[in-house]
């Protein structure tokens, strides 16, 4: 029988609300950084980049997925819609129109 540890248990939640606020400041960060760099390099070549990093960082854990042709499918048509989501999204911060 595993026992709660009100210590364990303190340091859980104080851990995931440090993961949770870090999250939150790299991501709200790259949206300044995709500003700036898609007005110096084309944004599909950015993006390009970004997800080849995203690859690279994501591969040493893909043996730990058990993968078949559903999830890969599945996979593949959710990934497919992301991109071209931040595809629009990148073009959008390119180019601000401002009212």
């Amino acid at each position: 029988m595993v026992e709660n540890n009100p210590a364990d248990s303190k340091y859980k939640k104080r851990l995931s609300e440090t993961l949770l606020v870090l999250t939150t400041v790299l991501w709200g960060t790259t949206f300044i950084i995709t500003e700036t760099l898609v007005n110096t390099i084309p944004p599909l070549f950015y993006l390009g980049i970004r997800f080849l990093i995203g690859a690279l960082v994501f591969l040493p854990f893909i043996k730990r997925f058990k993968l078949n042709k559903k999830i890969i499918k599945i996979s593949f048509f959710g990934g497919l819609l992301y991109f071209i989501s931040i595809v629009a999204q990148t073009y959008g911060l390119k180019d601000p129109q401002t009212s």
